[in-house]
């Protein structure tokens, strides 16, 4: 039912157990906020369904859009987050009306929750990493919530995790450790940030990877990088570093990201994935908690806390 320049919001209070024939009479009872329906089924057989509505005001602006940061059909790490960004701010008067209607069902389940990183994004992590092999399917329906005078839109994904692959990187031995499924699998030099551009110390996840990026500094300055994964927001990545080799293993000096042998990149590349987890350990920066997909620096207990 459509009254113009409003938005009705129906609850059914009584529904027939059967889909109707067809529909015979209804009344619309606004006092009440009550719509009563008489519906006809097989043989003359007559039921009725009455249901509650509410009347909000028509949005002001477009409605916010939701952006659920998996694609449905994809493998994603053990450390894999489940971002959903909006288009506009909300307002922390319907943040809650908004998370009550984000859902991330994982099967086998386990344990959850949300948090707010600003007004345009809100992260789910599992309480540990996720199992290898959970499906995941992650819901945005936040129709129907009043914010900033818009109402949101509605997404659904679905996603797997894949197999447990970590990446640990030591500033103390300029080592990189690769593990999958807890076992040590390879172990690679690496060059880190020189001391005026430190790299970050933390637990972070691969955010994306790309086979080749061109990467623009200015007019006159563009760097060609190969295999590279992003770690951080603000463009700290693991990559292909032909012209620092010979620093490998011994001494810092890139910009922040970390080095690797042309090799060891592609192999790196070849064998993760978006939501492996990559700690850093031992270096002069630590990890801004706002720069990019850091859900897991910090505790479960600090995760959840309001």
């Amino acid at each position: 039912m459509l009254v113009l320049g409003t938005c009705l919001l129906l609850t059914p209070l009584a529904w027939p157990t059967s889909v109707p024939a067809h529909a015979s009479s209804a009344s619309f009872d606004a006092a009440r906020k009550r719509v009563t329906g008489a519906v006809g089924g097989g043989a003359g057989a007559t039921s009725t369904a009455t249901m509650k509505f509410t009347i909000v005001a028509r949005p002001s602006r477009d409605p916010i859009a939701s952006t659920i940061e998996l694609q449905s059909g994809q493998v994603y790490g053990v450390g894999m987050p489940v971002p959903v960004k909006f288009s506009a701010p909300i307002p922390d008067g319907a943040k809650a009306d908004v998370e009550r209607r984000l859902s991330v069902k994982s099967d086998p389940p386990q344990t959850g929750a949300w948090r707010w990183y600003g007004d345009q994004q809100v992260i789910y992590r599992p309480r540990n990493h996720w199992r290898p092999g959970t499906k995941l399917t992650v819901t945005a329906g936040s129709g129907g919530v009043p914010a900033a005078g818009s109402v949101e839109t509605s997404r659904s994904v679905t996603a797997t995790i894949g197999q447990r692959t970590e990446f640990k990187i030591s500033n103390d031995t300029k080592q990189m450790k690769v593990f999958q499924n807890d076992k040590l699998v390879k172990k690679f030099p690496v060059s880190l940030g020189k001391p005026l551009t430190p790299s970050s110390s933390g637990n972070m996840v691969i955010m994306s990877r790309e086979a080749r990026a061109l990467w623009v500094y200015g007019p006159n300055e563009q760097l060609d990088v190969r295999h590279a994964e992003r770690l951080t927001g603000d463009g700290e990545y693991i990559h292909g570093a032909p012209w620092s080799v010979a620093d490998q293993g011994q001494n810092n000096v890139s910009n922040g990201c970390t080095n690797l042998s042309p090799d060891n990149a592609q192999w790196v590349y070849d064998n993760s994935q978006i939501g492996d987890p990559v700690t850093v350990t031992g270096t002069e920066k630590r990890l801004d908690p706002s720069n990019g997909w850091t859900v897991w620096d910090m505790s479960w207990d600090d995760y959840v806390k309001k």
